[in-house]
């Protein structure tokens, strides 16, 4: 079974898939378009993420893991000395859209391929980054 595991040095940004995402009427026809925050984070995570590619795309059920770890000082008023969940905003769904987005042009054809989905994310007093694995799951 293959396994694809790397790390992003990139602290995870507060701007998700949810929030970076806009709709306006032109005409008839409701269009959606992407910010300028999201664009740019799309960006980066397609630069690390065409670097750890499978030569070709998976195929099959995949499991993958993303864990975010968010730089952060402090958590309810008290400095951090180790890593913590964190407990707000976003939430896991919205933030980890985006990396599925991007996942899907690299590592496999459609993101229904994806059968085991695990996101965690955490408060790090560290700079911040962002975990990812993606493997193929036995039948």
């Amino acid at each position: 079974m293959k396994r694809y595991e790397f790390t992003i040095d990139l602290d995870p940004s507060e701007h998700t898939h949810q929030a970076g995402t806009h709709f306006k009427v032109v005409g008839k026809r409701a269009m959606s378009y992407k910010d300028m925050e999201l664009k740019r984070v799309e960006k980066l995570l397609n630069i690390y993420m065409a670097r750890n590619k499978p030569e070709e795309k998976l195929d099959g059920a995949l499991g993958v893991t993303i864990s975010f770890f968010k730089h952060q000082e402090t958590m309810n008023g008290k400095k951090l000395k180790q890593n913590v969940w964190k407990t707000t905003k976003p939430d896991c769904e919205n933030w980890s859209k985006t990396a599925i987005d991007v996942l899907k042009k690299y590592f496999m054809h459609d993101d229904n391929q994806i059968c085991d989905l695990h996101i965690t994310k955490k408060a790090t007093p560290g700079d911040g980054y962002i975990k990812i694995v993606v493997r193929e799951l036995e039948e």
